[in-house]
């Protein structure tokens, strides 16, 4: 009972001064989510150049689209043993053909299952819906949104600057801006006589 009252009647002394450590906080465990384009074994199509800065919010705007999956390619039976049967497609006949049934470890040959959807059947790689544009009047009937603009290859190249031109100011997408030299005019030169 001494013992207590002794250790009752002493004030608590005051303990030096201890260095404090910052303690630092748990550290949370996160997965690092890295953008769609730099997930590895996924490559999207790169997306055509734009014609000039006004073309540069297509490739922010284009329409989603899911990756492509790798078709196989399709080759005609017993085309890679014999010299004469070439290796384009043709469906198999033969009431024993193995390729024919599907079986194990031979060609696999065409089925609609391989088919694109609906969707995205005949789209740019882009996204876009391609329009054939002949003439500077014909972008003028192209929705900015959902299609972009491919010169036809019959353009001579005095109309395919004009069309270029037109595109930059109407902001659309050029799918092939390329192909036009611009030949500046020799001057003529002068003969002192």
């Amino acid at each position: 009972m001494v013992k207590n009252a002794e250790s009752a009647k002493k004030p608590e002394e005051k303990k030096p001064a201890e260095e404090k450590v910052a303690e630092k906080p748990p550290v949370k465990k996160l997965k690092a989510k890295l953008p769609e384009s730099k997930k590895p074994g996924e490559k999207k199509p790169e997306p055509p150049k734009p014609v000039g800065k006004a073309a540069e919010k297509f490739i922010k705007k284009k329409l989603p689209r899911p990756p492509k999956k790798k078709k196989p390619k399709f080759r005609r039976s017993e085309g890679w043993r014999y010299t004469r049967i070439k290796e384009r497609w043709r469906s198999s006949r033969g009431i024993d053909s193995k390729m024919r049934l599907k079986r194990k470890g031979h060609m696999p040959i065409l089925s609609i299952g391989y088919r694109t959807p609906r969707r995205w059947r005949e789209l740019h790689p882009s996204g876009f819906e391609e329009v054939l544009i002949y003439n500077p009047d014909d972008l003028k009937t192209i929705d900015s949104k959902k299609q972009a603009a491919r010169i036809a290859h019959t353009v001579g190249a005095r109309k395919r600057i004009e069309i270029l031109e037109e595109a930059r100011k109407r902001e659309l997408l050029v799918l092939n801006p390329r192909g036009v030299k611009i030949v500046e005019p020799k001057e003529p030169e002068k003969t002192s006589s």
